[in-house]
């Protein structure tokens, strides 16, 4: 009987689509800057972020940037079914 309950919750959770979310900050640091990265992820098997490669499912980021200008970052998390989920943040360096 409790077999069958764990083989039905999984199969329900394999089918939900992943969903991802991502924000920025920007700081000056002496003579650059720095843009903190927060992500998260749900139902995803994996993540990754444009510029940056393959990520942990949730974490944060710090990348330093000597040049001004809009620098834009997206995530884009993966189920093991295949689907996919996006999101994207800018950051604006004045």
């Amino acid at each position: 009987m409790y077999s069958n309950i764990a083989k039905m919750s999984t199969a329900a959770c394999a089918s939900l689509p992943p969903t991802a979310s991502i924000t920025s900050s920007v700081s000056r640091y002496w003579f650059w800057w720095r843009i903190t990265l927060v992500w998260t992820t749900k139902n995803a098997t994996s993540a990754s972020i444009s510029s940056i490669g393959n990520v942990a499912l949730k974490g944060s980021k710090t990348i330093s940037v000597t040049k001004k200008g809009t620098y834009t970052y997206t995530i884009v998390a993966k189920s093991s079914s295949g689907q996919t989920a996006a999101a994207t943040t800018k950051s604006v360096v004045k």
